[in-house]
């Protein structure tokens, strides 16, 4: 095995490629609706979630994801979907990332959420089939892809590219103008 001085490893590394991981939370509730969030920074609805912090595992970003935003306190059960999204990485919007999706479990239909006013604009309970006017279809099919797995028991993997998923962004963004509903300014987010 070659030996590599301090300087070499660290030139190395810094060469690799950088990626974000991000982690959600499917909850459900006993009517089969689906809880979604919409923070202040984009216009579409998507589960509870975020970044995971460089000392945390997935699971524990979307448990306290979870809690912070919209004040439910489960734990992460299983992994239901990863979602790659390919970037060239030339800039932090351009970056490639994935988002782990992981089954939170079903709570009594009409179980309150306490919204972090920070960051979360509003929550709805939405049913699978009416998807599509809270969000663009490639965050739909991520939604859906995770409740398949957890009737089938097995891993989703969904992957698209980060032009696809911007592009995802502007046209979702497009129609909620067009409904007259105000779409925050900024970058999308997955």
């Amino acid at each position: 095995m070659q030996q590599h001085t301090p300087d070499e490893h660290a030139a190395f590394l810094a060469g690799l490629p950088r990626a974000f991981s991000a982690a959600s939370a499917l909850v459900t509730d006993t009517a089969g609706r689906v809880l979604l969030v919409r923070c202040h920074n984009r216009a579409h609805y998507g589960p509870p979630g975020g970044v995971v912090e460089a000392d945390e595992s997935p699971a524990r970003a979307a448990e306290r994801e979870l809690q912070e935003e919209v004040g439910l306190v489960l734990p992460a059960g299983r992994l239901l979907v990863v979602s790659w999204i390919t970037g060239d990485g030339t800039t932090p919007t351009q970056m490639p990332g994935s988002q782990l999706v992981f089954d939170m479990g079903t709570v009594p239909a009409g179980t309150g959420v306490t919204l972090q006013p920070e960051e979360v604009v509003e929550a709805v309970w939405a049913q699978p089939a009416d998807l599509l006017p809270l969000m663009g279809p490639l965050r739909a099919e991520r939604i859906r892809a995770a409740l398949d797995a957890r009737d089938g028991g097995e891993v989703r993997v969904v992957t698209s590219t980060r032009a696809e998923l911007n592009a995802d962004t502007e046209r979702f963004a497009a129609g909620a103008a067009s409904r007259g509903e105000r779409a925050p300014a900024g970058p999308g987010t997955p």
